[in-house]
Order: structure tokens, then C-alpha cells, then sequence
């Protein structure tokens, strides 16, 4: 940043930056940041222009304009995006404008809580099945739609207005691995005449979620994902091999016109259709076998 003494005029083409650190800069001071995902350059940034002398202006500007301060921004991003080693970022701040905590009286329960959990989250350590199986929905969205999802956006979309109650459930079950099928009937301690329950009746293999949903050859899942896709041929958009991305991560599809604009319309639909498609295989299954 400029010398303290200097006027300077800091040019954001950013909204949400801007209002961070203007009109709701007060009520974020207030809760701590506890709501904040990048709250220490938050704090630092605030902290920085406190401690100035001079004046310091703050302008909006659109990327569209074509501001010059923008195309050079962009630049420095890209080229730190590709760094090998990424650049530690100074968000020390002075004891004099630290904040240390949030008032009491902007505290509400919705927030405490939150905070518990995500405090309590990072000392969780990673199930080693709802790894693997968030990595086959993330690669299946990847191959079937093009895009990169986070972890955080893949367990958002399960919750999406378009996913009935039952099905994000079960979409939630699934992907953390908590039914009992396949091997969970071999593990230790469960008594032997269980472990049939690991083999598929019909095809004689391990009965695992991904044998019930795209590979078993029980009436059922291969019925139920061709008429899919008979309905899915009158909308005119191509159509996309079930698996993890396709199925369980159809929260997160991207549908795009010819001209690279996103169908959230069609997006709607595809969440809609395949969601109760894989939920009503597994409930067939589940008529199947549970007598």
C-alpha cells in the first residue's frame, strides 16, 4: 500500500470487496468476521486503511469497462494461480486495530452455532469413503459437464430447492457411504450368516452402491435409466452416461446453449429428473431384496 500520508485512490471491481469494507463493514466488525471465508485480508485490509493518514477513495468499476487497473489485476491473478508454490499473503495487524472478537450483542444463536460446528469440523478427520466418493462425483461432473466443483459446492447442491427432502437424504447417505450394502456386511465383527447380504442375488457380485445404481442386472436400474433417457431425448440436449457426476452430483449440472450461455432452466430439469431417478432405483432395490 501507498505511504500513510498519501492520498490514494483504491479502484475494486469487486462488489462484494467493496462492500465488505463500506457498508457492511460495520456489521461484519461486529460478529467478529465470524461469517467471513477470507476474514484475516478482510481484517488486515481494514486495518491498513485505519492506520492511513491520508485520505483513501474507494471506486467501484465494472470489468466490462475495460479499466486498465483491471486487465493488469487480472494478469498478476492468472499468473498467481499458476505459480508452482503459492505466495504467503502478510495479514499481520496491528494490536491497535485488532478485532478481538464479536459483540455480544450482534450474536445470535444461528451464528454461535455455526461457528461451533466449523470449529469442531476441522478436528474431524476425513472419512476414507466419503473421499473417494466425492472424487468420483467431482471426476464424473468434470468429464460430463466440463466443470471444476469444490467439495463445498457439491454438498450445497444436494440441498438445492430443485431435490426433494427424501432424495437429498439419501444423495447425503450415499456419498458419506452409510447404507448397509456390499462389504459393510463382511466387516469385522459381523456375525457370518450375514455375509451373503454382500453379494447381489441376481448377478453374483458385491452388491456395493455403484453395483445397485449403474451396474446391477436386476430389474430395475436399467430400466429406469432408459426411459430416463427417452424423456431426456425430447428436450433436444444431448445426453450423459449415468454414473457418480451424472446422478449423484446432479446439483451441480452445467447445460450451455450453442452460444456458451448457461440453460439454468434445463439445469432445473436435469437436477429434477435424475435425483428421483437414482432415488427410485435405490427404493426398488430396496422392495427387492428387503421382504
Amino acid at each position: 500500500m501507498a505511504n500513510e500520508k498519501t492520498r490514494l485512490l483504491e479502484i475494486i471491481d469487486s462488489k462484494s470487496v467493496f462492500e465488505g469494507i463500506t457498508s457492511r463493514q460495520k456489521k461484519q466488525e461486529k460478529e467478529g468476521y465470524l461469517r467471513q471465508s477470507n476474514a484475516d485480508i478482510t481484517k488486515a485490509l481494514v486495518a491498513k486503511m485505519r492506520a492511513r493518514k491520508a485520505r483513501t477513495s474507494l471506486k467501484i468499476v465494472k470489468a466490462e469497462d475495460g479499466h486498465t487497473g483491471h486487465k493488469c489485476a487480472k494478469t498478476l491473478a492468472k499468473e498467481g494461480a499458476q505459480k508452482q508454490q503459492t505466495s504467503k499473503i502478510k495479514t499481520d495487524v496491528d494490536p491497535i486495530w485488532a478485532i478481538s472478537g464479536a459483540c455480544l450483542s450482534a450474536m445470535t444463536q444461528k451464528l454461535a452455532y455455526s461457528v461451533i460446528r466449523k470449529k469442531k469440523g476441522v478436528l474431524l478427520k476425513p472419512r476414507e469413503e466419503t473421499t473417494t466418493n466425492l472424487a468420483l462425483v467431482s471426476e464424473g461432473i468434470k468429464e460430463a459437464f466440463g466443470v471444476d466443483v469444490t467439495q463445498a459446492e457439491m454438498w450445497k447442491s444436494i440441498r438445492s430447492k430443485h431435490i426433494s427432502g427424501p432424495c437429498s437424504q439419501f444423495l447425503w447417505k450415499t456419498i458419506h457411504g452409510l447404507f448397509m450394502v456390499g462389504n459393510r456386511w463382511r466387516r469385522e465383527g459381523m456375525p457370518e450368516e450375514y455375509h451373503d447380504r454382500a453379494v447381489c442375488s441376481v448377478c453374483e457380485n458385491t452388491e456395493s452402491m455403484d453395483h445397485i445404481l449403474f451396474r446391477c442386472e436386476a430389474p430395475g436400474q436399467a430400466e429406469i435409466w432408459r426411459e430416463l433417457k427417452r424423456v431426456w431425448a425430447l428436450t433436444g440436449i444431448p445426453w450423459k452416461e449415468p454414473d457418480w457426476g451424472t446422478a449423484l452430483g446432479a446439483g451441480c449440472a452445467v447445460l450451455r446453449s450453442e452460444n456458451g450461455a448457461r440453460k439454468t432452466h434445463m439445469e432445473s430439469l436435469w437436477t429434477i429428473l435424475w435425483s428421483e431417478a437414482v432415488h427410485l432405483i435405490w427404493k426398488l432395490r430396496c422392495e427387492r431384496v428387503i421382504r
